[in-house]
């Protein structure tokens, strides 16, 4: 199934009155639209999305096939935004990303996929919050191949999932969880004293928390109830 990345309903917002980034088109920085932070016009996608996408080998017909001819057009300026603040991590290797966070079991995952992954219509299935400083975000994802089945839609296959354990919680916002919580990506990034993992939802879930340390666990396969499985 594709999902087209426009925003979620009952939260509409008419793109024209997003508050555009610089004198670009096609970028947007709106504190209506995930928290700010960059993102292309008219979708759920942000900025580091698109990177991602970019640094997994994505040609620019394939981000179209699935993601859609807005974000196809507004990937050359996806690269001149990234490029003014800090270098594009599609410049990078996965192993140059991975040394970068510095996120025990994110290697591993990197060495499941063959690549960096975007976590593009995974599943958020849990997530837990202890009062003593504790988080767990358990997630169901997986590759998108070129292959299409019988009915015509993509074949997945290296069905993985991915718990994000996050300890010494600074600060957690969330909101909309339901019974599918599917995501157009997810974020990670590494400051000087914490970690932060966004949550960019499409249907369901979406958020950010921020805590000391983070750490991966994985599970191989899928949930019981998946719309991928």
């Amino acid at each position: 199934m594709r999902y087209g990345g426009s925003f979620r309903k009952g939260n509409a917002v008419d793109d024209r009155e997003l508050k555009g980034y610089k004198s670009y088109r096609w970028i947007v920085a709106d504190p209506r639209l995930l928290e700010g932070r960059l993102a292309v016009r008219g979708t759920r996608f942000s900025v580091s999305f698109v990177l991602s996408c970019l640094a997994e080998g994505l040609t620019l017909d394939r981000i179209e096939d699935i993601y859609g001819p807005r974000v196809r057009e507004a990937v050359p300026e996806v690269l001149r935004a990234a490029a003014l603040d800090t270098p594009s991590p599609a410049s990078l290797t996965p192993a140059e990303r991975a040394a970068g966070l510095q996120i025990p079991g994110l290697v591993e995952l990197i060495d499941w996929f063959g690549f960096f992954p975007s976590f593009h219509d995974a599943e958020v299935i849990s997530i837990s919050l202890d009062r003593s400083g504790g988080c767990r975000v358990a997630v169901h994802t997986f590759e998108t191949t070129k292959e299409t089945d019988r009915s015509g839609r993509y074949v997945l296959r290296k069905h993985i999932i991915v718990t994000f354990v996050l300890e010494r919680i600074k600060d957690v916002r969330l909101e909309g969880f339901n019974c599918q919580n599917v995501l157009s990506g997810i974020s990670i990034a590494r400051q000087r004293e914490t970690y932060d993992l966004d949550l960019e939802g499409i249907y369901g879930v979406a958020g950010k928390i921020r805590a000391e340390a983070m750490r991966i666990e994985l599970e191989p396969g899928g949930p019981p109830k998946s719309l991928f499985s």
